[in-house]
């Protein structure tokens, strides 16, 4: 199992603080596209980019989602059905 090495750096290390953080951003944001068919979000650390993650996230929340899809450099490091531990709980990942 991966484990989440970026905790506590890019975003809050307990689980409670992170799940906090979330809400408030996606508190701060409008869901405006009825049905969106693909979302592209920046990947870094929250204080810089949490506005714009949570403003696409917003548009599929409480959606029923299929597939996720995500491009990043360590993505090597993944095997293929990896299991990933986040801080929001365990994570099937599919290579």
């Amino acid at each position: 199992m991966r484990l989440p090495i970026m905790a506590g750096q890019f975003y809050p290390a307990q689980k409670q603080k992170l799940k906090f953080l979330i809400k408030e951003e996606l508190k701060s944001v409008k869901n405006n596209i009825p049905e969106p068919k693909i979302l592209i979000l920046p990947h870094a650390g929250y204080s810089f980019c949490g506005e714009v993650m949570a403003a696409g996230f917003k548009q599929v929340q409480n959606k029923n989602i299929n597939r996720v899809i995500i491009i990043a450099p360590y993505i090597e490091l993944l095997t293929e059905s990896a299991l990933t531990k986040t801080k929001l709980g365990p994570r099937q990942l599919v290579e």
